[in-house]
């Protein structure tokens, strides 16, 4: 996603701007920066305006096409500038948000204009004569305005958050954090799932707790494993648009493919792979009680496959024994504390 950021000099847009992207840990672009570079440069062209922001869409482009989303930071003053960031989200497929930043009391702004000092080495700030007279064209498209006269940063922040959520594009960093408890069948994957939620409930720490063999229940002439892909990203989304970028998820892990897919469909870069192991007699038996029905055999017969393929594939972080012998809540507390959520 990229997030477009303008407004005229003073506005408050490049302190709205820093924050949002600390806070969804996304790249930051500011022209001014990348104006100054070049003015500093041994070329040193008369003129840097087009240059600086020619800079900045192909940086932005770079980053956008890894995955990341990027927020911008210029005043942006007139439909050129304005056109040419969309075309740049356009052509990397990803999601386009303007948001303009203003300061709707004349008097606050320009106090803000003639006080504030240069954080730029060698950047001079314009002057209040210099804002007032550059133009700046009055904006022809949809986009969510923040006014900084009436909210301090924080609040401008929050604002801006909830109306991204609002147009239904999730606000999450890009550094979603992830622990996937795989193993084999009767491994107790999803009690530990559900072990270690009331956990982190407990200690107050956001986040979900997906079983993603539950998102594929259902009967097609095919395979589910698409079904399951698809609801899990629909599922992700809507989490993820509430602010929560912690996740747990049960599954068997049988490829690195499918790791590599889990982690780009939840945007995660944090990611420990917990496999909990028990001895095979002890799967079979969970699997026989759990499974009463038709398919009873066929199921415990899959527990020892699928154990083989789990050790050939060989994606765990670590392992847990979960035989149970040493309470639930110890295994799931052993397993948050090793991936780093809960404290020892």
């Amino acid at each position: 996603m990229l997030i477009i950021l303008s407004g005229r000099s003073g506005s408050g847009k490049t302190t709205i701007a820093r924050e949002i992207a600390r806070r969804l840990e996304a790249v930051y672009l500011r022209v001014d920066s990348i104006e100054q570079a070049i003015h500093s440069s041994a070329l040193a062209p008369a003129s840097i305006d087009d240059a600086g922001y020619r800079v900045a869409y192909a940086l932005a482009a770079d980053n956008l096409r890894l995955g990341r989303t990027v927020v911008a930071d210029s005043v942006n003053p007139i439909a050129l500038t304005r056109g040419a960031w969309r075309d740049v989200a356009r052509a990397c497929g990803v999601d386009a948000i303007d948001v303009e930043v203003v300061c709707s009391d004349p008097a606050e702004h320009r106090r803000r204009v003639e006080t504030r000092l240069a954080d730029i080495q060698g950047h001079r700030l314009p002057s209040w004569a210099d804002v007032v007279a550059r133009q700046y064209d009055a904006w022809d498209r949809d986009r969510i305005v923040i006014d900084t006269a009436r909210a301090g940063v924080a609040e401008s922040v929050d604002a801006l958050r909830d109306a991204i959520r609002r147009r239904g594009h999730p606000v999450q960093g890009a550094a979603a954090r992830l622990i996937v408890i795989t193993g084999s069948m009767g491994s107790g994957k999803t009690a530990m799932m559900a072990e270690a939620s009331d956990l982190l409930t407990d200690a107050r720490i956001a986040h979900a707790a997906i079983d993603l063999d539950w998102l594929g229940v259902v009967q097609l002439a095919g395979s589910t494993d698409e079904i399951a892909w698809s609801n899990l990203a629909s599922v992700w989304r809507n989490v993820a648009a509430n602010g929560v970028n912690a996740l747990l998820i049960a599954t068997a892990l049988e490829t690195r493919a499918d790791l590599d897919r889990l982690c780009a469909i939840v945007n995660a870069q944090r990611v420990v792979v917990c496999r909990l192991r028990a001895p095979l007699a002890v799967m079979r038996d969970r699997v026989r009680l759990r499974e009463p029905g038709t398919l009873q055999a066929q199921l415990m017969d899959r527990a020892v496959t699928l154990e083989a393929i789990l050790d050939s594939a060989s994606l765990e972080d670590f392992t847990l024994l979960n035989d149970g012998h040493q309470p639930i809540t110890e295994v799931a507390r052993e397993m948050l504390v090793r991936a780093g959520w809960l404290a020892p």
